[in-house]
């Protein structure tokens, strides 16, 4: 048996990608997206992301919500989309940027339209912290002209023993940049005391996954969230 397939049968007994061990001759994890799941986590995980395509496929219609997490390259999707609104309206690419709005739908189910400017998207993590949940959202606003989408919450102090919270449908809106706006090297920084700037990662790794800074209003200022470490996730360990 050659080495690589020693590897193949020890990553396989230690429910492992193969290739996660930087010593193995297997090239799985290489190959695929970023991920800490186990095996049998990720195989599920593949699965998911098989079946998001085909559907897509089948018709070739834009879903109306699309689960994020399920794409290769999630961050060409977003640049998509400020492409899309840029020619629309007439606007240079590079004075572009994204926001994002919780919505308050109760389920994917209820993304059942296009939203002005923007994608619906799900299936995100919230670490470190939570969100409001329907019957504890005041603060409820619209976005958007036609249609417009109702949107709410804030960032709250996450429940005992809870990792990870999942986050409702997201609106990803493309908007003009502001000229008191911080370009930096991951966004645009607002500097608004309540509007946490969160870093978006496809895993609880963070470091070089990064994709973009999600806009999450609070109420109690963003420092708070800032020494927490609060990020949103594109996936679980699990």
């Amino acid at each position: 048996m050659s080495q690589s397939m020693e590897d193949l049968a020890t990553a396989i007994g230690l429910n492992e990608v193969p290739g996660r061990n930087p010593f193995s001759q297997c090239k799985w994890e290489r190959k695929a997206w970023p991920s800490k799941k186990t095996l049998s986590g990720w195989f599920v995980d593949m699965i998911k992301r098989h079946q998001q395509l085909q559907t897509w496929s089948v018709d070739f219609v834009t879903p109306f919500a699309l689960w994020l997490p399920g794409l290769f390259n999630p961050t060409a999707y977003t640049t998509a989309c400020l492409q899309v609104t840029s020619r629309r309206k007439m606007m240079p690419l590079n004075k572009m940027t994204v926001e994002t709005h919780m919505t308050t739908f109760a389920g994917v189910e209820a993304a059942n339209y296009y939203p002005d400017d923007g994608v619906f998207v799900y299936g995100l993590f919230i670490e470190g912290a939570r969100w409001s949940t329907l019957d504890e959202i005041t603060n409820r606003y619209k976005v958007g002209t036609s249609p417009t989408t109702e949107c709410g919450g804030v960032i709250m102090d996450s429940n005992p023993k809870e990792l990870l919270w999942m986050m409702p449908v997201v609106y990803v809106k493309a908007v003009e940049t502001k000229p008191l706006w911080e370009p930096t090297s991951v966004g645009y920084l607002r500097h608004d005391p309540l509007m946490y700037e969160c870093p978006v990662y496809l895993t609880r790794f963070r470091g070089p996954t990064y994709v973009l800074l999600a806009t999450l209003p609070t109420d109690c200022g963003r420092e708070k969230w800032v020494l927490r470490g609060v990020a949103v996730l594109f996936q679980d360990d699990n």
